[in-house]
């Protein structure tokens, strides 16, 4: 008997253990990687297998060395679960077929740049169009309040706003839930205008109640927002788990250019992995990406902790460089007026593969690879 519990705990701790993965220390001293919180999901790439046991992998943008059990392939992506971080950082293998995360991270991936919006980006520019034609037409009547909606929320040329981050989050259809919360548990007034203005001013509650509204004859618009709603679903679950995990959170935000409807990515990384820290020492990250009309894309990467500000742009081709170089200046003054102590901000040329291929969505699975700000505007 005694032999079989024997026998039962090393076959245990052989299943146990074959999932995970430790950090090699290289000359008694482990790799610099960023602060990691235990529980976090991290993705990572097999560069090279060193042996049966060990192999090189790609982790925050740092390449260690690592030892497990679990066969690996070189080239392939997978994602680890902080297990502990001292005195040696190990992580679990989470299997991609059983992990919310990951089929969740899948399905937001998918929908590209625009995110959610791309059921719906091509009805609204035709909506956007429609409401300045004299001759409206009445198949996109239906998505009128959207586009409402999409103006007060979106980002818009020739107009400074710093309320449009707060604006939009709250528009945005991550937090209907919590709103319906408050509005039931806070109000007196539950007459139906009350509860429209709720409706109108929510992303996720408008497609909800659009959806119930459209007649049979208009089965394609249906469908976007119906795609629109399930894909907003995903995209909430995912922050939600996220948020809770590392203090990540991503949006896809519309902007309107001269009458031009585009998406951008919003990533913001509130560092929770360093929550046994005062606030003054947490790096606060926000990421922007979005292409212009005229500039196209450009990367901003700016680093802020307290009131210290330091940054770099990266753009696509010299004359652009020139235009950002020119009103670095005022960038500055505009951020010491703000009370930033402000170090010295570049400007350098970039790849246009390296700009194309920029995607805030790994930044929020993975974190940002090199501890600054990202931002592609």
């Amino acid at each position: 008997m005694k032999s079989k519990i024997i026998m039962t705990s090393i076959i245990n701790r052989i299943f146990l253990s074959s999932s995970k993965i430790s950090v090699v220390k290289e000359n008694n001293s482990s790799p610099n990687l960023p602060p990691l919180q235990k529980g976090s999901l991290i993705q990572a790439k097999v560069v090279q297998l060193l042996s049966s046991r060990q192999a090189q992998i790609l982790l925050l943008g740092k390449t260690i060395t690592a030892k497990t059990h679990t066969p690996l392939k070189p080239g392939e992506t997978i994602f680890l679960r902080v297990m502990k971080t001292t005195p040696t950082t190990v992580f679990k293998i989470e299997p991609p077929n059983v992990l919310p995360e990951k089929q969740l991270y899948d399905a937001v991936k998918t929908l590209g740049r625009t995110g959610p919006f791309k059921h719906m980006e091509g009805l609204l520019k035709q909506a956007v169009e429609w409401e300045a034609s004299p001759n409206p037409s009445a198949a996109m009547k239906p998505l009128e309040r959207f586009v409402r909606l999409v103006q007060t929320a979106a980002l818009q040329s020739g107009k400074p706003d710093t309320g449009v981050l707060g604006r939009f989050i709250e528009n945005s259809g991550m937090k209907w839930e919590n709103k319906l919360l408050s509005f039931f548990s806070g109000n007196t007034d539950f007459s139906p205008p009350k509860v429209q203005e709720l409706v109108n001013n929510d992303f996720k509650a408008l497609a909800l109640e659009t959806s119930a509204r459209i007649p049979e004859e208009q089965q394609s618009i249906l469908h976007s927002i119906q795609s629109f709603s399930r894909s907003m679903e995903n995209l909430q679950v995912l922050n939600q788990q996220l948020f809770d995990d590392s203090g990540r959170f991503f949006l896809h935000l519309p902007i309107l250019f001269d009458g031009t409807l585009t998406f951008g990515q919003l990533f913001i990384d509130l560092n929770h992995a360093l929550e046994e820290h005062p606030p003054e020492e947490k790096t606060l990250r926000v990421s922007f990406l979005l292409e212009m009309t005229r500039l196209g894309e450009f990367l901003a990467d700016f680093s802020i902790l307290n009131n210290q500000i330091r940054g770099s742009f990266g753009v696509a081709n010299p004359d652009v460089q020139q235009l950002i170089r020119e009103n670095i200046p005022d960038l500055q003054t505009k951020l010491i007026s703000h009370g930033f102590i402000v170090y010295p901000i570049t400007c350098r040329i970039l790849s246009p593969e390296t700009l194309a291929g920029t995607s805030l969505i790994e930044t929020f699975l993975s974190g940002p690879e090199d501890g600054m700000l990202n931002i592609v505007i």
